[in-house]
């Protein structure tokens, strides 16, 4: 069985590739189920950018639901990486810039 990690890279290639919101979808909910935190900048700019607004929404649901299971595991666990919460700061911002881009076009 692949890791983890090989399989956030099998998901995300496939979604970078995808043509079609039903196949964004597909790789969205994909992402979701594996759970990995590394999914969320990907996922985030699929929020801010994707011309469908229902595969938008799946994006936010899945980014949500991703997020707040690693927080969740973190506190359960009684470790907060600076580090970890520098990155979700990251990705926040990184979703914000580009939607308000998008809003003033």
């Amino acid at each position: 069985m692949p890791d983890q990690d090989t399989t956030l890279k099998v998901w995300l290639g496939r979604l970078s590739s995808a043509q079609d919101s039903a196949t964004r979808a597909e790789c969205i909910r994909g992402l979701e189920v594996l759970g990995h935190p590394g999914a969320l900048p990907a996922l985030g700019e699929l929020f801010a950018t994707d011309p469908d607004p229902e595969t938008r929404l799946l994006a936010q649901q899945a980014g949500k639901s991703i997020y707040y299971s690693a927080v969740r595991q973190a506190w359960m666990s009684g470790v907060s990486s600076g580090n970890e919460q520098q990155k979700a700061a990251e990705a926040l911002a990184r979703v914000q810039a580009n939607k308000s881009g998008r809003q003033s076009s």
